[in-house]
């Protein structure tokens, strides 16, 4: 509420209670009067009764993953379900809350009640924020844990060089993938989702990803972000391969990491996953001096800010990229004889 004296010596009193959806708005009302108390009353009554029509944050959730479906990515409409599910079957108390009941002590209490990593925390803590702004409500602030940088598993060049030789020799479809995850750098869903019309000569067109949807079926999606949609120059020898076998893969995303594991089991390689390829590609283009702009391009990244999770990879090099800096900052202290 907000209380102000007029000039007039009455009273002015302004509730508010949620906002309105369309214009992002607080809903308000204004109620005046000589005798601050009744007028107080009046407002307090009146945000009551709109806070009591709110609906569950259950409800809430439905409402807005039913109402966006078709805009969000099907991974995306799962892992929704999946927080749903979760509040519901483990945290039923929190997940009948009235809207308007649901405040900081609410969520600390949550939060301190959830397993699962912080990321996971907050991914859950993001659909319920984007539920209760759905309905009108801003989702008060709490405390959440510190998400790490994740250690990346980057496998070595004598490992992936061994994958590499490996499927030549067995598997030639899985050659091909392993090739597009190592220097494209593609990811799973990318790969499965590519087309021999996508290639041409060596340029191959990714813009397209197989994702899993609500069903359990895998579903063609758009691009993960917008730079995902991109152009890259492949070896001559990929193009080649794919050309002879004339498609790139029947495989889903799931398939792929199967038969990579399978691959990696029966010729006693180390195992590591099928996106730690990816992994592998940007860190090698990184310790080749080669800008992060390109790396991002080629990569699909959405920013730059990404590559700093793989500087860490640059292990011996780093040694000598920055014997090269301190060389050009030489000549800053070098002055004419």
């Amino acid at each position: 509420m907000h209380v102000r004296k007029l000039p007039s010596g009455s009273w002015n009193v302004v509730a508010y209670a949620g906002y309105d959806r369309k214009t992002g708005k607080k809903y308000r009302k204004s109620f005046t009067g000589k005798d601050l108390k009744a007028v107080k009353a009046e407002a307090a009554a009146w945000e009551a009764e709109r806070k009591c029509s709110s609906d569950a944050l259950g409800v809430a959730m439905e409402k807005f993953i039913n109402g966006n479906e078709k805009m969000l990515s099907p991974t995306t409409v799962n892992g929704y379900n999946a927080v749903l599910h979760v509040l519901r079957d483990r945290h039923a108390w929190f997940y009948a809350l009235p809207l308007h009941r649901i405040g900081t002590a609410e969520l600390t209490r949550l939060v301190n009640e959830m397993d699962g990593s912080p990321k996971t925390v907050r991914n859950r803590l993001g659909l319920i924020s984007a539920a209760m702004k759905a309905s009108g409500y801003t989702m008060p602030q709490v405390r959440t844990p510190q998400v790490p940088v994740p250690d990346l598993r980057i496998p070595d060049s004598d490992v992936v060089r061994k994958t590499i030789a490996a499927a030549r020799e067995t598997d030639p479809e899985l050659w091909v993938c392993i090739m597009l995850a190592a220097t494209g750098p593609l990811r799973a869903g990318e790969i499965a989702a590519l087309t021999i019309d996508d290639l041409d000569g060596t340029m191959l067109h990714v813009h397209h990803s197989l994702a899993m949807g609500p069903d359990w079926r895998y579903h063609e999606k758009a691009p993960k972000t917008r730079s995902s949609d991109r152009y890259i120059d492949i070896p001559p020898e990929l193009a080649d391969a794919i050309r002879e076998q004339g498609y790139v893969t029947h495989w889903t995303p799931q398939r792929i990491a199967r038969r990579f594991r399978a691959l990696l089991r029966d010729n006693d390689i180390p195992p590591y996953r099928f996106h730690d390829l990816r992994h592998f590609a940007i860190s090698e283009m990184l310790s080749q001096g080669i800008e992060e702009i390109y790396i991002a391009e080629r990569s699909g990244h959405a920013d730059y800010a990404t590559m700093k999770r793989y500087t860490h990879a640059l292990g011996n090099h780093r040694t000598e990229i920055t014997r090269r800096i301190n060389e050009n900052f030489q000549t800053l202290f070098q002055t004419d004889a």
